[in-house]
């Protein structure tokens, strides 16, 4: 019996479509991706695979559906991003994420639409009842796009960074405007 694939989640603007083992090989390796690419339909955007992909796809084909590493594709097959999960979710159910867009590719909407499409199936379908991600205090544009989904920031680590939560058990009037 053949496994079922992955899901393809479909927003208004793009995809998210799991990541072939074979592309997630050439990219951590630090090869030219286009022929796996190519072999799945797909072709990168300028700019894409950036500075952040080779970690996000590290291992992503090892782990088991759901859990695992989505690319940000374009109608067309244009890849332009990554998001996906840090890990399994924790003991009280949480599950942190995680996201980046090749830079010709942001401020323009994606990357809401994108990490909006993985909460919300988290959320319904994957199993987890929180949503954490960890963004650099000066990253505006980030900390902007968890605040649309409705995260609420839990203040600045050490580091650094801000850790923010969506946790839908929090009353509604709380959670801001989910986009998704």
């Amino acid at each position: 019996m053949t496994p079922a694939p992955d899901p393809r989640l479909a927003g208004a603007r793009l995809a998210l479509v799991p990541v072939p083992p074979a592309v997630a090989t050439a990219v951590v390796g630090g090869q030219d991706a286009a022929t796996a690419l190519a072999e799945a339909d797909l072709r990168a955007a300028d700019g894409w695979p950036h500075e952040g992909t080779a970690t996000a796809l590290h291992g992503p084909a090892a782990s088991p559906p759901p859990w695992r590493t989505w690319l940000v594709v374009l109608p067309g097959g244009t890849v332009v991003g990554e998001c996906g999960w840090k890990g399994w979710p924790d003991l009280r159910g949480e599950v942190e994420v995680g996201y980046g867009l090749a830079p010709g590719s942001r401020r323009r909407g994606l990357g809401t639409e994108a990490v909006g499409l993985l909460v919300a199936w988290t959320l319904a379908a994957g199993g987890a009842r929180r949503v954490a991600a960890e963004v650099d205090a000066g990253n505006a544009a980030s900390r902007a796009l968890l605040r649309r989904l409705g995260f609420a920031e839990e203040g600045p680590g050490p580091d650094g960074v801000l850790r923010a939560v969506l946790d839908p058990a929090r009353p509604a009037g709380l959670r801001g405007r989910h986009v998704c």
